[in-house]
C-alpha cells in the first residue's frame, strides 16, 4: 500500500510540474508577444518625421507667427493623420492659432482648414495639438497662422506624422 501511495504522490507531483512548465511557457510567450508589440510601436514612432511650421520665435505680430516662405509642409507623402503641436511660452497679450492649406511650400492660395483652430492662449506655457487628415489639406501643403493680439508671444509650431512606405 505504501508503494501505491508513493506512486500516486509522484504522479501528482509530475502533473503539477508539467502544469507549471506549461504556465511558464504561456507567460514567456505572452511576454515575448508584448515585447514584439512594443517593438512594433517603437518602429512606428521611429518612422515618424517632425517638421517645424514656426521655429521658436518671439513674435510681436501675426506676420511673425505665420508659416513663412518655404515653411509649408507637403502632406501628400504622409500616411494617416498629422499631429500639429502649438507651444506657447511667455505671452504678453494673446495668440490664436489656425491651420491653413495652400498649393505650394510658400503658402500660395492659403485657405483656412475647417475645424483646425487652436483655442486662444493668453497664459504662459501652453501646449495644444490638432490631428489633421492630409486629405483635408486642399492643395497638399499645410501651414500655420498665429493671430497675435498685443505681442510679443514666444511660440513654436511643429507637425509630425508617418510618411508612406514605398
Amino acid at each position: 500500500m505504501k508503494i501505491l501511495t508513493e506512486i500516486v504522490l509522484l504522479a501528482a507531483f509530475v502533473a503539477v510540474v508539467i502544469t507549471a512548465i506549461g504556465h511558464h511557457r504561456a507567460l514567456f510567450t505572452m511576454a515575448e508577444n508584448a515585447f514584439t508589440g512594443a517593438r512594433m510601436l517603437l518602429s512606428q514612432a521611429g518612422a515618424a518625421t517632425m517638421t517645424s511650421l514656426i521655429d521658436a520665435v518671439s513674435a510681436a505680430n501675426t506676420a511673425a507667427a505665420t508659416s513663412g516662405s518655404g515653411k509649408w509642409l507637403d502632406v501628400r507623402p504622409y500616411d494617416g493623420e498629422i499631429l500639429v503641436i502649438q507651444q506657447v511660452g511667455a505671452v504678453t497679450g494673446s495668440v490664436t492659432g489656425k491651420l491653413q492649406s495652400a498649393t505650394d511650400a510658400n503658402g500660395t492660395g492659403a485657405a483656412d482648414i475647417t475645424g483646425a483652430t487652436f483655442t486662444i492662449v493668453s497664459a504662459a506655457n501652453s501646449t495644444q495639438s490638432i490631428a489633421v487628415d492630409p486629405k483635408k489639406v486642399v492643395g497638399g501643403f499645410l501651414g500655420y497662422v498665429g493671430t497675435v493680439a498685443t505681442g510679443p508671444v514666444l511660440i513654436s509650431v511643429t507637425a509630425g506624422g508617418k510618411k508612406k512606405i514605398v
